[in-house]
């Protein structure tokens, strides 16, 4: 139906190759004729928060150490219980899966904790680059919530 598409997916990529067969079942067009702008629909200011590495990895390892705590082995032991298929999108997440794999293995909560410390960097990485793409993107760099309310008060100049 699209040879340009094709040839540009891997036949592996399932999810990508479904969704252009979804656009031609669903528009009669080719995923290949669409030309996506890089121009927004609708204006827009989009911000985020910039962490020195230190700090974002920081703020990592705090919050895998507390979804530990509370209980994140007993919450992922309570799904499978209940019969939710480890394949299951639930079950995909940063936390779930790892989760999930270190109990097949019997791994250590340590050992868990310190492959979702891994991955969620990884993660947090992928999201720096993809948001340094983004236009009308301004970065905040609070020390905190309430700071970052402050700064983005001071940007509209109004409260």
């Amino acid at each position: 139906m699209d040879r340009e598409s094709a040839e540009k997916l891997h036949c592996n990529d399932v999810k990508r190759v479904v969704r252009a067969l979804e656009i031609y079942e669903l528009t009669g067009k080719k995923k290949s004729e669409q030309h996506d702008s890089e121009l927004p629909r609708y204006p827009y200011d989009a911000f985020c928060f910039r962490y020195p590495r230190e700090e974002l990895y920081r703020r990592i390892e705090r919050r895998v150490d507390v979804m530990m705590k509370a209980g994140l082995v007993e919450e992922v032991e309570g799904l499978i219980a209940t019969g939710v298929p480890e394949n299951a999108q639930c079950m995909q997440g940063i936390g779930y899966k790892e989760v999930l794999e270190g109990l097949k293995n019997h791994d250590l909560q340590s050992t868990m904790s310190d492959i979702i410390k891994k991955n969620t960097r990884n993660y947090a990485k992928r999201q720096e680059t993809f948001f340094k793409k983004m236009p009308n993107l301004q970065g905040l760099a609070p020390s905190s919530p309430e700071k970052a309310a402050e700064e983005v008060v001071k940007i509209y100049g109004r409260e």
